[in-house]
Order: C-alpha cells, then sequence, then structure tokens
C-alpha cells in the first residue's frame, strides 16, 4: 500500500524523503507528472524554467508536527500572446497559493479557533502537534466568511450582554432549525426592525415581554405573529406575587402564626439579633421613607430629597418592614435554614463547628436546602456575629413560593399553613385562585376565551397588583394570546443565550464583537 493512500490529501505528490529531526517530521514531496498548465491561457508546458521549495505545516502524524517540503517547478508558458511569461505548478488540494500551512491543517485550525478560542486553542495545539500562534487563530477565525442562513418561518429574538448593565447586544435564532441566524450590536426596536425589512419576514416571532423587540417587530414584520414567552409570562407572575405578598404581610406579622416547630427545642442563646452593615442600612432607610410619606410628600419629592431611585423609594414605601426589602447583592437567610436555627444553635454550643457534619444532621431532620447556605451562616458565626434565632414569622417571600407552587407539590404542613395564610387574609385566598388558574392556562396553553374571562375577573377583583398586572397583559393580549395558545416559545433562544455567555467567558470578556459573532454562528 502506498503512504499516499494513508494520507489523501498528497494523492497528487510522491514522498521522495521522510525524516525526523528535533521531534519534527519533515516530508519532502513532489507533483506527479511532467507538464503543468498555465493558468491564464490555460495551454500546458512541459519546459521548465526552474524550481524552488514550499514549506507547509501539516496535521501532526502520531502526535508530532509535520513538515512538508513541496519541491515546486517553474514553467515557461508555451503561448506567445499570454501575459504570463512563467508560472509555477499548484497543488490546489494541498494548500492555496502563497499558504504557509495545508489546507487540512488550516481548516482544523479554524474548528479549534472556534471552539475553544485562541489562548486555549494554543495551549490545545501544543500537545496534539499542531503548529499555530494564539494570533494565527485569531486571524483565521476572523477570516472565515458569514454563513447564509435561510429565511426562517419562526424567528426567535432575545437580548443578552456584552457587558452587563452597560453595553447588550440581540441574538437571533431559527426556532423550528435551532440555528442561530445572526447577533447585532444593540437591542434598540430600529436595528431589530432595519434586521426584518432585509430578510423575508418571517411568519411567527418568539419575544419577550420588552417593549422595544415588540416595536421593532411591529415596524418591521407587521403581519408576523408576534408570541410572548411563557416562561416570562409566568416570571412576571411571579413577580407580581412577591409583590402582593410584601404589601399584605402585616395581615399575618401582627399576629404571628406559628411555623411547624423545628425537631429540637430552642437552646439558651443571646437574643440580640445581628445589625450593622447591609440590614442597618435598610431599617434606617425603611424608617426614613416611612416618616415622610406620613408628613404627606411623594415618591418623587421623596427620591430628591434622599437622592434615590423612585423605584427604590416605591419599594421601601409599600414594604410593610425593613425586613421585607431584599435589595440587590443582599444575601437573606434561607427560610428552610431559619427553621433550624435553633438546632444549629444548640450544636455549635456543643462544639460542633463542622459544616459538613451539621449539614447531614439537618439532612435527617428534613432540611432541603443547601450547604452552602449553611456554610455562609457558620461562617457569621466564626466571624463572630450573633446568632439568629427562629422566626414564627412567615416571610412574604416564602408565601409567594406557595402560592406559586402547584397545590400537589405542597407538603401537608405547607397547604394547612398556606390555608391559614388565607383564612387570615381574604385577599391572599382570592389572590389564590387567580394565580392558580392562570398558571393552569398558561401551562395547559388555553388561550383565547379563558384569558378575557380572567383578565375580567381580574380587573373586577380589587387587588391593586393583580390589576397592575392584568393591565400589562392587556396592552400586549394579542402576543399574550399567542403565547398562551401556540406552542411556540423562545425556549430555543434562551438556550443559545446561555451558550453566548459560555463563550465570552471562554474568552475572559476581552473578545471583541466580531470573534464572539462568529464564534457564535460557526462554531458547531
Amino acid at each position: 500500500m502506498r503512504i499516499t493512500r494513508l494520507l489523501p490529501h498528497l494523492k497528487e505528490l510522491s514522498i521522495q524523503r521522510a525524516s525526523l529531526v528535533d521531534g519534527l517530521i519533515h516530508l519532502v514531496v513532489q507533483r506527479h507528472g511532467r507538464s503543468a498548465r498555465c493558468p491564464d491561457c490555460q495551454r500546458r508546458s512541459a519546459h521548465l524554467h526552474s524550481r524552488y521549495t514550499r514549506q507547509l505545516a501539516d496535521l501532526p502524524i502520531g502526535g508530532l508536527p509535520v513538515i512538508i517540503h513541496l519541491q515546486v517547478r517553474r514553467f515557461r508558458c508555451p503561448n506567445q500572446h499570454c501575459p504570463r511569461r512563467t508560472f509555477a505548478e499548484q497543488v490546489p488540494t494541498l494548500a492555496a497559493p502563497y499558504a504557509r500551512r495545508t489546507e487540512v491543517l488550516r481548516a482544523a485550525l479554524e474548528q479549534v479557533g472556534l471552539v475553544v478560542g485562541a489562548r486555549p486553542g494554543h495551549r490545545l495545539g501544543r500537545h496534539l502537534g499542531l503548529l499555530a500562534s494564539r494570533h494565527a487563530l485569531l486571524r483565521l477565525v476572523r477570516r472565515l466568511p458569514e454563513p447564509q442562513v435561510a429565511p426562517a418561518r419562526v424567528l426567535g429574538v432575545d437580548e443578552f450582554a456584552v457587558r452587563r448593565g452597560r453595553r447588550y447586544g440581540t441574538v437571533l435564532v431559527d426556532a423550528e432549525r435551532h440555528r442561530p441566524m445572526d447577533l447585532l450590536d444593540g437591542r434598540s426596536a430600529e436595528q431589530f426592525a432595519a434586521w426584518l425589512r432585509e430578510r423575508p419576514a418571517p411568519e411567527i416571532i418568539c419575544r419577550d415581554r420588552a417593549g422595544g423587540y415588540a416595536d421593532g417587530a411591529r415596524q418591521g414584520a407587521p403581519q408576523a405573529v408576534r408570541v410572548a414567552d411563557r416562561y416570562h409570562l409566568l416570571a412576571n407572575l411571579g413577580a407580581m406575587v412577591e409583590r402582593l405578598t410584601t404589601r399584605h404581610a402585616r395581615c399575618w406579622e401582627d399576629d404571628p402564626l406559628e411555623l411547624p416547630p423545628p425537631p429540637v427545642p430552642a437552646p439558651t442563646a443571646p437574643t440580640t439579633p445581628p445589625g450593622g452593615g447591609i440590614q442597618h442600612r435598610h431599617r434606617t432607610r425603611y424608617e426614613q421613607i416611612q416618616t415622610l410619606i406620613q408628613r404627606g410628600m411623594t415618591i418623587t419629592a421623596i427620591s430628591r430629597r434622599l437622592r434615590l431611585d423612585r423605584k427604590t423609594v416605591r419599594k421601601f414605601a409599600r414594604a410593610s418592614r425593613a425586613e421585607a426589602v431584599s435589595a440587590r447583592g443582599q444575601q437573606l437567610p434561607s427560610s428552610m435554614l431559619r427553621r433550624c436555627y435553633g438546632y444549629l444553635n444548640q450544636r455549635w454550643q456543643e462544639g460542633c463547628q463542622d459544616g459538613a457534619i451539621l449539614f447531614v444532621e439537618l439532612q435527617a431532620q428534613g432540611y432541603r436546602g443547601s450547604a452552602r447556605t449553611l456554610r455562609r451562616y457558620l461562617s457569621s458565626l466564626r466571624r463572630g456575629q450573633p446568632t439568629c434565632q427562629p422566626s414564627s414569622v412567615v416571610p412574604p417571600r416564602t408565601v409567594a413560593g406557595l402560592l406559586l407552587r402547584h397545590p400537589d407539590q405542597l407538603s401537608p404542613s405547607e397547604g394547612d399553613l398556606l390555608e391559614r395564610l388565607c383564612q387570615r387574609c381574604p385577599d391572599l385566598a382570592l389572590a389564590r385562585q387567580l394565580v392558580q388558574a392562570f398558571a393552569e392556562l398558561v401551562c395547559e396553553r388555553q388561550g383565547g376565551g379563558i384569558l378575557q374571562r380572567w383578565l375580567d375577573e381580574v380587573t373586577k377583583c380589587g387587588i391593586q397588583p393583580l390589576v397592575w398586572f392584568a393591565a400589562g397583559l392587556r396592552k400586549d393580549l394579542a402576543a399574550v394570546t399567542a403565547g398562551v395558545t401556540l406552542p411556540w416559545s423562545s425556549g430555543v433562544v434562551e438556550g443559545h443565550n446561555t451558550r453566548i455567555k459560555l463563550i465570552k467567558r471562554m474568552m475572559y470578556g476581552r473578545g471583541r464583537f466580531d470573534l464572539l459573532k462568529k464564534r457564535v454562528l460557526l462554531a458547531g
């Protein structure tokens, strides 16, 4: 068997000599035949003019890099009217003109650069015998042409953070083929509308509840059916329920309900509540805002006086207590761990400070939280902070979780607790029915008349957060109706959004938008 049969890209060549020098495999090869065709006039010539040698990097053999020494012959063109007097023979299956690496190596390096990036690809190539620097990998990836994507019948659109809080982009996905179509450097309605006008309009556009993409779809493809994503509908419902429970927390905080008893009696421990830091700042800010509200000041006036955002002032104004406000970045204690404070404090006083042992003991008693939450609390004790005491007040977020969960997923104690909460607060009982009805029609895709009847019931219920939620749905009623009726959603777009985050982190956030776009669109 000829060795060129094992190396298909060398089938037009004959190997003259092979050697191993300093860990590199050197192959001296030459093209078959005695003549070559002129690239201009296409006439064959056998009149040899001169010879020279090209060095090409090739795919490794046995993990060792390969250098091909191609013996190139230069011929005289026999056509006197041809502008080219001499020409060199080419081997298109091996390498392009003036290239320093073979086509198969170039294709392999392009895939390495697309999948793992420049620096990781360079480190990987050193172990695999692929000769290329990180700068060469970047050049290869940037030279790749963008793919020609067929028009999409079902288009998914969503935003992604190029730099969180400062710069955002738009990802467009073919929801039927599950392939990304394009990336836009921005998330404005004008950009999205211009992109839609330049291409055949899709029949269906899946989007989130953001107004920018709604306006862009309305301007660029007015005939398309706009579908609001069901996940975002349920996420909006969850935010509304949490605001509702925060507003009605006084119904059970003034006369606290007793939570299911902890597995062991609470030990004697210091009763000084933890203070300082974020919690102290929250209590001070809450008292200031409540005092100014009692004086009759508006939200805007308070925000100007305290130099706070209006949304922040409104959040503190609607809260029943300072602890009910969860600021961004604040790490509130888990409701599951809160019920175990008594047992943890007792074991801490007994000298057991091993988080792994305490986590196993809590799991045996029914704890369903994470070990990280437990370690966070133990770290605060090691820093000398006071111990937390088990509380009988049900947090608003816990109540919101009980309202949003399916009744079949509630334990008997949780179901009994929710029933007692509904007895204390009639609005909570009515909200429970409406929330469960909306979640059911979204999950079962019961649109049309059922959604309209639900909106009419919410408008008459008088519960302000629910009324606001229904008003927001009415502003986008066509897309919401399509979202709870059609099988399409933005799930595939969210998957590609997560993939974009992975690619960004692989580049340590230093890749430019053009490189990010190539890797998203071309990497398989």
